[in-house]
């Protein structure tokens, strides 16, 4: 699936801003940002529209 997201143009985690956006859809205090630090870390900015913006930041470290 990361493959074909870079493939398409995206930055290779497709499913974690949609996850961000349905964790956070009851919130009404945007515009926000996600931090997501896994084997890569990432952000996803969610606008006060609900546009998403999300990007890899690069190598997390635990």
């Amino acid at each position: 699936m990361r493959a074909a997201d870079v493939a398409a143009g995206g930055q290779g985690a497709p499913l974690v801003p949609i996850y961000h956006q349905a964790l956070t859809a009851s919130r009404v205090d945007r515009p926000l940002a996600i931090v997501n630090i896994g084997g890569v870390a990432n952000v996803t900015w969610i606008g006060r529209d609900g546009r998403l913006i999300a990007f890899d930041t690069g190598l997390a470290t635990r």
